[in-house]
This record gives C-alpha cells, sequence and structure tokens, in this order.
C-alpha cells in the first residue's frame, strides 16, 4: 500500500483537543521565527471534512477505545504489514477535521474520531508540570480543550496565557502536560492521509454491522446520491437489506469469494433483472429486481454483489459479478434462431437450458460491472455498465483491462455516491458531581436480577457484596456503605474515581471485588433516567452495570458511622448499652457488682451504667483520612470490659479491651452500635531502645520498684523484640489503619531529668503499612440468643460463608445514663432534710450538726472547711446535697 506521510501533525496519543485559551500570547511573545511558522503550517495541508490518521511511530498510529470499558480510552493501532488494516481497526484510528478555523495568523484545528463520535478534546484540569508526570492521571477524550495549533512536531492547545497543554508518555500511561514550550516527552504524531485505504473489500459481517460499527449483526440500508427519478424503484436501497457471503468449496473448506448475496424480506434477494429499459442511451441497460436465490432461468452471478470500501472518500462501490444479456441470433439466421429458441429452449430468450447449446445463436456476458444511475432523457434509473457506458474509464483489453489511474468511480462509472449509514456508537458519556454517594443496583449485564435495588457496601471485615438496607438501618450514617465520587477533570464527560469511603483500598486490579466497581470509570447516560451506568469486570467478561447514584445526607458530618464522645463528656458521664431486639427494645447490659462478673443482657430490664474511656482520640480513617473516630475502653467501677478466653465470654476484668462502637442499626434516629475490636498500633523493640512500658510514665528511670520477689529493682526497659503500643503527642494510641501518620512516641527516660516520659520516634520505625481492615481484629461482642451473655464473634457476617460466618450482628444504643446523679434518701423518715435532695449529718454520740466552720480561727478564704457543733451555730447552714454518681 502506498502510504505518503503529509505532515508531521501533532502530537500524543490519545484524546481530544483543548480550548484555545489565548492564541494571541502564541502570536505574540511565543510564535515561532517567521520563516519557521511559514514552514510549518505549509506542511499541514489538511482541511474541513477530510480524514487523516494519526500516525505515532513506524506503522502505528493513535485510536480511540470503541468497546465496553475501552470507550473512550486511548489506544495505539498497528495495522498487518501485507494485510493492512482491520475495518475496525481503521475505524478507531481515522480522525474527520470538523472545524480549521485562522485567529491572529494561527491554524487551530478541531477533529472528531470515527469510531467513537468523540472530538479530539482533553481536559486541562488534568495537565500537570514535566517534572511532576508521576503524579497525572491517565487522560481521556473528553474536555473543554478542543482546539489544536500545530508547534513543531505535536499539537498544542493554549489554556492560560503563553502556556499550553500537550501530549506526553508517562510509562504506560498518556498524560496532559503543561508548559511553554514542548518537551521531548511529547508524543508525536504525522498526519497521513494517503495511508487511509481507498479500496477496502467488505464481507457480509462488515455489511451487516454497518462498516463494523455496532457488535451485532443485523440489516443495513444504503443511500445512493443521486438516486433514482420519483415514480421508480431503486431495489437497492428501497428496504434494508442483509448480506450473505458466497462460499466456494464444501462444509469447512468453504471460503468466501469476495460476494454476497443482498437479502430482502419474504426470502427474496436483489437481483439483476431479465427486463431491458427502454432507452436512448444504450439499448442493453438492464432493470433490477427481487427473487428467490438462484430462481430458474437466472444467471446466478445476477445475484452476487462486490462492495469495495473507499475509506477517503467514506463511499462504497457496488459491482455485479456476472450479467446475462438477452440471446441474440447468429448474422442472417434469424428464423432459425427463432424457431430453436420456441422449440429447443424452453421458448426462453434470456436463458440457455442446461446441457444445451445454441446453434443459431449467442448470449453475451459482463461481469464485474459497477452499478450505474443512468439518465435516460430526464428519468434517471438504477441499472448496470455496459461496455459502451463505461468504456472511456477503462484502459487496455480482454484480462489487460484495467481503470484508468485518477478515475472517479462514483462521477464516472457508478454515477452516485453509495454510503451506508453507521452507528458507531449510541453510547453518551456523562459524570458526576464530587460527592458522597450510596450506589444502587438497578441493572446488569450478566444475569443477576435478584441484586435489582441492593446497594454496594462493605461489611464490619472490609469484605463487599450488595445487599437491600434493612428496615432498621440507615445507609446514610455508614461509611462503609458509602462511595466518594472525585471527577478526573472539569468536563461534563469526565471519567470519574470512585472509592469506598471507609474501605478505600480495598480494589484489586482497580476493581472492588464482589460488587465489581471499578476505581475509574466512565460513566455513560441511560435514555430518559437518571441513572447511569458503566462497563466493569465480571470474571473474564466486560458487562455494563446499571446503577444509581443516591447522594448521602449530611456527608459533611464527618464523625457519623462511629460512636462519637468527647473526652470532656467521657470523664464526666456513665452510659448504658441498650440492646436492639426485634421483641423488645428495653433490655439492657447488666454485671452483678464484682470483677470477674459476667456481662450479659438483663431480662428484666435491669441495667449497669458504664464509662468510655477514650484511649485512641480522633483517630482519622478512610478516604484522604477524613473521617474522624474513638477507640474507648468501657469500664464500671470494678473494672473494665473484656474477654475471658476459659469462659468464652466477655465479663468485667482488669485487663481492658479496646473498642469501635460502630454503627449497626438506627430507628426513628436513635443509633445502635457493634462493640467492634480494636487494634492498635504497636513498636517491635530493638536491641538498641531503651523504651518503658506506658505503665511507668511519670516515674525517673533511677527509681525502684518491687520485683515478684519483693527486691528493690531499678525499672526495667522492654527487652529485644517485645512490643509497646505507639501512641500521639497526647498518650492517645494510634490506631492501626492505613491512615497516614505524621508523629509517634513512645515512653523513654529523658536525657537530663531521668522522667519517664512520651518522646518522638523515628516515623520510618514506627509507620508500618497497613490495611483499613487492620484496625479491628476480626471480631466483635455478640449476645448469646440463648443465655443473654455476651460471647465473642466474628465480623465476617453477611458476604462470607465460612465456618465463622454470623449473619447477625449485635448491637446497641450507648446512652446518656439519666438515673438521678443524687442518691434519695427516705427524709420524711428521718425528719431531718430540707428538700427531697438534702440531707443533715448528726453525730451519733453527742448529737451535733456537721455544718460550715465559722469558728474564724479555723477559716480560710479561699478553703471552706466542715465543722462540728451545736445545731443553733449553724445559723441555718445544715443541709449537704450528697453526690453518689
Amino acid at each position: 500500500m502506498n502510504k505518503k506521510f503529509t505532515t508531521f501533525l501533532a502530537s500524543a496519543m490519545l484524546v481530544s483537543a483543548f480550548s484555545v485559551g489565548t492564541v494571541a500570547a502564541y502570536v505574540g511573545a511565543t510564535a515561532p521565527a517567521e520563516e519557521a511558522a511559514s514552514q510549518l503550517r505549509a506542511a499541514v495541508t489538511v482541511e474541513k471534512n477530510q480524514t487523516v490518521l494519526f500516525k505515532t511511530g513506524e506503522g502505528t498510529y493513535l485510536a480511540a477505545g470503541n468497546e465496553d470499558a475501552e470507550f473512550g480510552k486511548f489506544a495505539s493501532v498497528k495495522p498487518d504489514e501485507e494485510a493492512g488494516f482491520t475495518l475496525s481497526e481503521l475505524n478507531q484510528a481515522m480522525w474527520t477535521v470538523s472545524a480549521v478555523k485562522n485567529t491572529l495568523g494561527e491554524t487551530l484545528y478541531s477533529f472528531m474520531n470515527k469510531a467513537t463520535g468523540l472530538t479530539f478534546a482533553v481536559d486541562p484540569a488534568l495537565a500537570v508540570a514535566s517534572d511532576k508526570k508521576d503524579e497525572a492521571k491517565e487522560v481521556t477524550l473528553g474536555g473543554s480543550a478542543t482546539e489544536w495549533v500545530v508547534k513543531g512536531t505535536t499539537l498544542v492547545s493554549y489554556v492560560d496565557g503563553k502556556k499550553f497543554v500537550y501530549l506526553a508518555q508517562s510509562g504506560n500511561k498518556t498524560i496532559l502536560v503543561k508548559a511553554e514550550s514542548v518537551g521531548e516527552d511529547a508524543v508525536k504524531i504525522e498526519f497521513d492521509k494517503e495511508g487511509i485505504p481507498s479500496a477496502m473489500s467488505l464481507a457480509a459481517a462488515d455489511l451487516n454491522t454497518l462498516l463494523q460499527s455496532v457488535s451485532a449483526e443485523g440489516s443495513f440500508s444504503l443511500a445512493m446520491t443521486p438516486n433514482v427519478s420519483k415514480g421508480n424503484t431503486n431495489h437497492m436501497t428501497a428496504t434494508a437489506l442483509t448480506a450473505e457471503n458466497v462460499m466456494e468449496g464444501e462444509g469447512e473448506d468453504a471460503v468466501p469469494t469476495g460476494y454476497v448475496n443482498l437479502k430482502v424480506a419474504d426470502k427474496k434477494y436483489v437481483v439483476v433483472d431479465t427486463v431491458y429499459y427502454k432507452a436512448t442511451e444504450d439499448p442493453d441497460l438492464l432493470q433490477f429486481g427481487y427473487d428467490e436465490l438462484n430462481a430458474d432461468k437466472r444467471e446466478t452471478g445476477s445475484y452476487q454483489f462486490k462492495f469495495t470500501y473507499n475509506a477517503q472518500k467514506n463511499e462504497l462501490y457496488a459491482q455485479v459479478k456476472k450479467v446475462a444479456y438477452q440471446l441474440t441470433a447468429t448474422s442472417g439466421k434469424g428464423t432459425e434462431f427463432a424457431k430453436e429458441i420456441k422449440e429447443k429452449n424452453d421458448n426462453s430468450s434470456w436463458f440457455v437450458k442446461k446441457d444445451y447449446t445454441l446453434v443459431n445463436g449467442t448470449q453475451a456476458t459482463a461481469e464485474d460491472k459497477y452499478i450505474y444511475m443512468a439518465n435516460l432523457a430526464g428519468n434517471i434509473v438504477l441499472t448496470v455498465n455496459t461496455d459502451r457506458t463505461d468504456e472511456n474509464c477503462y484502459t487496455g483489453e480482454g484480462e489487460e483491462k484495467v481503470l484508468k489511474e485518477g478515475v472517479n468511480i462514483s462521477e464516472k462509472l457508478q454515477r452516485t455516491k453509495i454510503t451506508l449509514g453507521t452507528q458507531f456508537t449510541n453510547l453518551v458519556p456523562t459524570t458526576l458531581a464530587n460527592g458522597v454517594y450510596m450506589i444502587q443496583f438497578k441493572a446488569g449485564g450478566s444475569d443477576r436480577s435478584e441484586l435489582k435495588g441492593t446497594y454496594a457496601l462493605a461489611n464490619l471485615a472490609g469484605s463487599f457484596g450488595w445487599a437491600k438496607q434493612a428496615e432498621r438501618q440507615d445507609f446514610n450514617h455508614m461509611p462503609a456503605a458509602q462511595w466518594v465520587v472525585t471527577k478526573n477533570g472539569v468536563s461534563s464527560t469526565s471519567s470519574i474515581k470512585i472509592q469506598n469511603r471507609e474501605f478505600n483500598d480495598k480494589a484489586k486490579e482497580g476493581v472492588y471485588p464482589d460488587v465489581s466497581i471499578p476505581e475509574n470509570a466512565q460513566l455513560y447516560a441511560v435514555k430518559d433516567s437518571k441513572d447511569v451506568f458503566f462497563y466493569t469486570k465480571e470474571g473474564n467478561k466486560t458487562v455494563a452495570d446499571t446503577v444509581s447514584f443516591v447522594a448521602i445526607k449530611d456527608a459533611k458530618d464527618l464523625k457519623q458511622g462511629y460512636r462519637y464522645v468527647s473526652e470532656d463528656s467521657a470523664m464526666v458521664q456513665t452510659y448504658v448499652f441498650n440492646y436492639l431486639h426485634g421483641l423488645a427494645l428495653d433490655k439492657y447490659l447488666y454485671t452483678p457488682a464484682g470483677k470477674g462478673s459476667i456481662v450479659r443482657v438483663n431480662e428484666n430490664g435491669d441495667k449497669t451504667n458504664f464509662r468510655l474511656v477514650v484511649v485512641a482520640k480522633n483517630d482519622n480513617y478512610g478516604v484522604g483520612d477524613s473521617l474522624v473516630r474513638n477507640v474507648y475502653q468501657i469500664k464500671n467501677d470494678n473494672g473494665y470490659l473484656t474477654y475471658d478466653s476459659k469462659a468464652k465470654k466477655y465479663v468485667i476484668g482488669s485487663t481492658p479491651t479496646n473498642f469501635f462502637l460502630k454503627e449497626n442499626n438506627c430507628i426513628d434516629g436513635k443509633h445502635y452500635y457493634a462493640l467492634v475490636e480494636a487494634v492498635i498500633r504497636e513498636y517491635t523493640i530493638t536491641g538498641e531502645d531503651e523504651i518503658y512500658l506506658p505503665a511507668y510514665n511519670g516515674f525517673k528511670s533511677t527509681d525502684k520498684i518491687k520485683n515478684e520477689k519483693g527486691e528493690d529493682v531499678a525499672i526495667p526497659t522492654l527487652e529485644k523484640d517485645k512490643k509497646t503500643p505507639l501512641f500521639d503527642k497526647d498518650g492517645n494510641y494510634l490506631v492501626k489503619d492505613n491512615s497516614t501518620i505524621k508523629k509517634a512516641f513512645v515512653y523513654t527516660a529523658n536525657k537530663d531529668t531521668k522522667k519517664i516520659e512520651l518522646s518522638e520516634i523515628n516515623i520510618a520505625e514506627a509507620n508500618q503499612t497497613s490495611k483499613s481492615d487492620d484496625a479491628q481484629k476480626g471480631l466483635k461482642v455478640s449476645v448469646d440468643d440463648n443465655t443473654l451473655d455476651l460471647t465473642q464473634g466474628s465480623t465476617k457476617d453477611k458476604f462470607e460463608n465460612g465456618a465463622d460466618r454470623e449473619i447477625r450482628t449485635s448491637a446497641f444504643a450507648v446512652v446518656t445514663d439519666n438515673s438521678p446523679l443524687y442518691r434519695r434518701f427516705n427524709n420524711a423518715v428521718l425528719n431531718e432534710s430540707e428538700t427531697a435532695d438534702s440531707l443533715f449529718f448528726v453525730e451519733k454520740i453527742r448529737k451535733e450538726y456537721l455544718m460550715d466552720e465559722w469558728n474564724k480561727n479555723l477559716t480560710d478564704k479561699k478553703v471552706d472547711y466542715a465543722g462540728i457543733w451545736n445545731k443553733e451555730k449553724a445559723d441555718g447552714k445544715l443541709a449537704f446535697i450528697v453526690d453518689t454518681a
């Protein structure tokens, strides 16, 4: 194939085009020298409506993906060196010049990709400086930059004064670079017009897929300009057609001949008929018709058509394999010929009977003649060329006969331009505003109708699945059921980045497992609906999932999803744990007094109040470390809620357990939380470390303590390979998750004062690579339905199938204890009270009363002391309120 490259145009493999910004800056301060500029412009000869290839290297071309998940992405096409382009490859690689204009002496070009219908446009918001290419996102078709200026061997689009954007390569990604000069990283291409094939043979599949513009074969329609006159029938354009390959050979050895039959309705086919037009231009102009395939007394070749596609001009050429003309008498044999036709040839003047040879006549045929739009004295009809109508278009005779160079087939031979309507894509790219959403399943590319109406979310363990929102749930409060959407740019068709709000690091190979939500997706509009769809991977298949993005209420509340109690509130408030059960909502956690007591749900409504001890404050987690949660130890007067591995139950013990209070249910605004065991970051002691247990905070390293034998020994440091928790600067634990920690502290001895206190540790040593689900141990508090005791359950619920799967999650409302702060006595009986909340204190033997000290020798300006004396000395100030909280 002769490939003449007429330019070096530009740029980069992929994408679209930028708005020109300010060309004045280009023409003024940064324009090339006049001579160089004129040479540059002279080399670019493309015009509006022309189609070109963008050559990026030897035999490679810039293309646009047009199938499923690759739609709108940039691709590279390399045709076979001998066979050339396939039709599908060619469609992807062809760009039509949609606009050309001149501004201040510069030529601005706009292009449209044939396969996708997308403008060669990009989003300037995705551009980075040339020294930050590693940070750049992959660029795709779509954006506000749609006009390009040739600069050197690339295309640029001015976006900010003297600055422009151009396409560059970063690893396997095509990106945008913003600069004032073109770097060596720019993707270079040439305009290649002549490389576009002008003669591609079309098979049945090419026609039935509208030149490979749709994925499934169907029917197609041809258009001809000009067409036949009103009142005449064009049998090739009057109805939809289906092409069938004409095969040669039998069975598995059959191969296409390059010709097709054109099927219409009622099992009939287009055929060159055995009727002449009554004409003055040529007496042998044949009409067309419809008939059953290979009907009797018809030439088989008159059903067979060869179609050739001129991609440069986007037009088709149609030839008929063979036509047979009416039988004619041999010179001087007219009478004998008529008799022979009647008696020996079944009275047929168009077809020679099988196994019979004419004696007094002949039949002329013609092969591979182009169809022909004949003008018969103003009456335009469709026919087939004859030797007389096309004689000026050929040179040579017999097998040497060839088309003359430069003959315009549409104008000189066919006298009509044939086109085939294409539908390269019915996809309408769209985008979504930045925000936080729930993703609801509407329809899938595979048989997943049972998922309709469900939402994508992660369970307590960070495993993903689709689930309905239960009657007593509100996904607006659960970050694991929420997805953060970030536009990749600012255009109306920008692709989006999708991240689970809590478990944002759980995607695998760019897709969140089991829900098949891609980390980056191009959204497409659903006609007459607010729903959208995207392409994703399901196993080895690419499927289209239709979903609805539902905006989250109160997305700005960064503490939602976990019970948040401030340190100040935790110091003064006590809480009761109200158990959520389908049959009763008035049951609470309760424990008898004393350590080692089992903690259970009391069926009688008795309750124990607990304090929440904040041990990890304002732990950042989720997308961008933006969400906030606390870790608590749950304490009452006798100890902490902890798990007894021997009893296999939660009890009140001396060793605290750290908990997240994670929302699982909501009833009329009342939130119920799962008690999920939390994991704290730890540091492993090396041989050179001198680190102390947190229990020695405030001691001096020179202090002595008693060992197990009662001996005085120095405060020990932790031994090698032992672990110590990591703390923030305030002494709060650091949670083990995927958040970034900037500083970490451990307990060491101050070199000067010898006091054991928090000191910063090398962050590189302290910062482990952790996952979002490392923050919890996979364990939660569960209520035994039979005994109502608290047992240890697995967070591997609903989306898991293992042996430790637990479908139902026990949840508790953590409610401020509203019991009276002051003990109530039966003061009416005592007769020692002023109010219901007050009490007089009387010494038992001498019957003297407790009162404010009145003796001036025993008082202080800053401190009020209590004294004891006779009742009348109190001056009425005898009543005390007793706080037993």
